[in-house]
């Protein structure tokens, strides 16, 4: 008989072998030159989370375990196909930015050719035009993914993938805020994560923050389907990776 594990042990475990895969997929070894190179649930696990399908993400969103299953699924049957685009992507961004530091370290150092400043000017276009290709091939599997599921879930994970680059839980990240809001709950989070650790009280200046931020009908919404499918949903997700 198995043994239920822990909400916890579930998300050290899918933190663990994301990490892993991490380490061998955003490295871009010698060894994804090969297009042959197998993809598998190391990479599959990595490209979710790039993607912003991420389980905390998705339950924050409000998808359910079923939803998750199904999600995790849709992409893993495309998956040798999309694996090897993503991987061709990444190699392609990690030549050009390469190049374009090659070059840019020669015209900085004042001994470059009339040749090598032009070359320079084309590389950064070669280095955009790599970032894009790998944001097409990065939404292509978020596009299957969802294929099917209810419009208004996927909007709010948009949602929440397009505030990625605010350190933030999921459910902070479920609305729309201008730069000093979003600048203000940073803070906010950060200084009752550091007062809590040291067993002080939180200012009520920041207790103010995060109550007015709290009480947004998106990051409510957010942050109780959070609460009741985030185990349920880091399982599923996690099954339907190493099933």
């Amino acid at each position: 008989m198995t043994r239920p594990m822990h909400k916890y042990g579930i998300r050290a475990l899918v933190g663990a072998a994301t990490g892993l895969a991490v380490a061998l997929v955003v490295g871009v070894t010698t060894a994804a030159k090969d297009s042959s190179q197998p993809v598998g649930p190391g990479q599959l696990a990595v490209e979710l989370h790039a993607a912003g399908l991420d389980p905390d993400s998705l339950a924050s969103a409000g998808f359910s375990a079923a939803q998750t299953t199904s999600a995790v699924s849709q992409v893993q049957e495309d998956f040798t196909t999309l694996g090897l685009e993503l991987q061709s992507a990444r190699l392609a961004l990690h030549d050009a930015s390469d190049d374009r530091a090659r070059l840019a370290s020669i015209v900085r150092s004042g001994t470059s050719t009339p040749e090598q400043r032009e070359a320079l000017a084309a590389a950064y276009d070669a280095e955009q035009a790599a970032r894009l290709d790998l944001a097409d091939a990065v939404l292509a599997l978020s596009s299957v993914a969802t294929e099917g599921l209810p419009s208004n879930l996927v909007q709010v994970l948009g949602r929440i993938e397009s505030n990625s680059g605010h350190d933030l839980p999921t459910w902070h990240r479920a609305t729309v805020r201008d730069d000093a809001e979003w600048r203000d709950i940073r803070y906010a989070v950060a200084s009752e994560r550091i007062h809590q650790s040291l067993g002080a009280s939180v200012p009520a200046s920041v207790q103010g923050i995060l109550s007015t931020a709290n009480a947004d009908p998106a990051v409510a919404a957010a942050r109780a389907n959070y609460e009741t499918n985030g185990v349920a949903v880091a399982v599923a997700w996690h099954d339907a990776i190493w099933r």
